[in-house]
């Protein structure tokens, strides 16, 4: 599953909380093994403007042409994986936002139109997999881990 969710950053932690302690109750298999992909602060706008899922029968990417066969082994590096996905996010949340302005269209509907803006398997596949990009116990941790900065070295000129 991929979730995108334009927030403040108060309501992003806790719902970052929430999930990391649904992740430590045991014999919760509701969610294996999240990661955060970027946060972003004081965006202009949201790009989705309501709330919607659809259940996908997404190809996976082989050498650029989709394929049902699964992904290739070919491993490409996560700032390009994070690149590809969030490009490919931005041109959906702009289409959305066109297609279904002032449009009582569901937005679900509206992805028929574009598969090729949703992102492949594969590339989700991949990003799960990296070690490199933080689970929401890594980013709560770093998020409230003080700086420790050295402000003076104690050497007078």
């Amino acid at each position: 599953m991929l979730h995108v969710i334009e927030s403040s950053s108060e309501v992003l932690v806790s719902l970052l909380q929430d999930l990391r302690d649904m992740q430590e109750r045991p014999h919760c298999v509701l969610i294996e093994a999240p990661r955060v992909l970027v946060m972003s602060h004081d965006l202009p706008s949201r790009l989705f403007q309501q709330w919607s899922y659809k259940v996908l029968n997404v190809q996976a990417r082989v050498g650029g042409m989709l394929s049902r066969d699964g992904p290739e082994e070919e491993e490409e590096d996560t700032d390009t994986l994070v690149s590809t996905a969030l490009s490919m996010l931005l041109k959906l949340g702009n289409h959305l936002l066109k297609a279904t302005k002032g449009s009582k269209m569901p937005p679900g509907s509206v992805l028929d139109e574009v598969p090729e803006m949703i992102v492949p398997q594969d590339i989700l596949v991949q990003l799960l997999s990296r070690g490199d990009l933080l689970s929401p116990q890594q980013y709560l941790q770093a998020y409230h881990t003080p700086l420790h900065i050295l402000m003076d070295s104690g050497l007078c000129m």
